[in-house]
């Protein structure tokens, strides 16, 4: 297997050096390249494109919310950790509407962060027990939002919640992979929450 290219983000350079370490660790990834600075962080992250991305939420030139904003615009398919003090619910919600993998306390044991990684690595997603908490309080608000919602829109739900794709969510509702797409959008409007949010269980289906 291939190890997947990884960027770490992260300005506190002993913690940056410490999450190194660990990650040089990990035979299933190989790291090509570090910064602590926001702005220089996403001008080397577009130019080396790597698979998955260690990402701190407070960063000096640029947020980290900017970067994962402009690289998941740009490289669609990367993959991204958040690692961050920043435990809020709105905070946590962004990301994940941006489509951030994971979230995780930086101040977490290193056997948890490495699990994060993992997970994320393997296209999973991970969120700490602090993010999910915050989740959750803000998705329990969603259960006036759910009543608007039509009947094939609560059944596409249902499928994203199990982790089907649009093909496969098109393929047994008998209809094309445009409607999947309308209902999806629709979802995302409705209850406020990214398809990430969904498959993580923190909507009831």
């Amino acid at each position: 297997m291939t190890p997947l290219r990884t960027f770490l983000l992260e300005d506190e350079t002993l913690l940056r050096k410490l999450l190194l370490r660990s990650l040089h660790a990990m035979p299933e990834l190989e790291v090509v390249g570090e910064c602590g600075d926001g702005v220089e962080g996403e001008r080397l992250i577009l130019n080396l494109k790597p698979d998955l991305l260690l990402l701190d939420i407070n960063l000096p030139g640029r947020s980290g919310i900017d970067v994962a904003r402009d690289v998941l615009q740009a490289l669609p398919d990367l993959r991204i950790l958040a690692i961050t003090s920043q435990i809020d619910a709105r905070t946590v919600q962004t990301t994940l509407q941006l489509g951030v993998a994971g979230y995780v306390d930086k101040y977490q044991p290193f056997d948890t962060l490495a699990l994060a990684v993992r997970e994320v690595a393997e296209g999973r997603t991970y969120f700490s027990h602090n993010a999910l908490m915050e989740l959750r309080r803000l998705s329990s608000d969603t259960a006036t939002a759910r009543e608007l919602l039509t009947p094939k829109e609560t059944e596409v739900l249902r499928l994203v919640a199990l982790g089907h794709l649009n093909k496969e969510i098109a393929d047994q509702l008998g209809v094309s992979i445009r409607t999947v797409e309308t209902h999806r959008f629709n979802l995302r409007k409705k209850l406020d929450l990214a398809d990430t949010a969904i498959q993580a269980g923190l909507v009831k289906v």
